[in-house]
């Protein structure tokens, strides 16, 4: 009997022995047993997706860690502006190098009121969809332009006739048949304007340049005819 259990204490020795040399078993767990929650150690991670930025910001190899997700984006909005830059710039470099030719010459218009529309808004009086056609001749270093003119203008004038003008404006050349559309704005002083146009041309031209009235003409009070001065100049792009 005593042999029996030293036998039994040697050999449980022994099994000690094994399991020390061979290191603790791995834990094994069942399909109920809870596990240990393992630690992160990668706050970014959470932070990119408590943020929820749009994948298309977010590299794939960046989405992990989140740390270059602000670099990366201010990057892609630098190249955005960039790009916006250059396409607006394009067109303002063909003006640049363009030949542009000084114009000068004289406007004379009828008006019309037969569409107009009037409105008193404190000391003010206001006008709108007033309409002048006429004629026009602009002329410089080998350029002509003369032919018919429409003006479509609204005014808000006070009581001395003071104020401010803005409206459109559109030029056909009788010879060539070239139009320049555009707007004028200036302001009004004792119902003399003077101000801005600029108009495209359908040939690609931009004609651009300061308009003051020099004549006007009254029949019992009511303005009816405007005689102006032009001064600017045609711009042509470069091909």
């Amino acid at each position: 009997m005593l042999n029996m259990q030293f036998g039994l204490l040697a050999r449980q020795r022994h099994h000690e022995r094994i399991e020390h040399a061979l290191g603790p078993r791995p834990e094994r767990y069942g399909p109920l047993s809870p596990r240990p929650r393992q630690r992160s150690f990668a706050p970014w991670s959470r932070i990119a997706h408590r943020v929820r930025l749009p994948a298309l910001l977010i590299p794939r190899g960046e989405r992990v860690t989140g740390r270059p997700i602000v670099r990366t984006t201010l990057f892609r909005l630098a190249l955005l502006m960039i790009v916006g830059l250059l396409l607006s710039a394009a067109p303002n470099a063909a003006f640049a190098r363009a030949q542009k030719t000084a114009l000068s010459g004289d406007q004379k218009a009828a008006t019309s009121f037969a569409n107009a529309t009037f409105q008193s808004v404190g000391k003010w009086t206001v006008i709108t969809n007033a309409q002048l056609t006429g004629s026009f001749a602009f002329s410089g270093e080998g350029v002509t332009l003369a032919g018919t003119l429409t003006r479509v203008v609204n005014v808000k004038l006070d009581a001395a006739k003071n104020g401010i003008l803005w409206g459109t404006v559109s030029y056909v050349d009788a010879s060539t048949g070239l139009t320049c559309t555009g707007f004028n704005r200036g302001t009004l002083s004792n119902d003399y304007f003077r101000g801005q146009i600029v108009a495209s041309c359908s040939d690609g031209s931009l004609l651009q340049g300061r308009l003051q009235d020099t004549v006007l003409t009254y029949d019992a009070g009511n303005l009816i005819a405007v005689e102006s001065h032009f001064t600017g100049i045609l711009i042509n792009p470069s091909e």
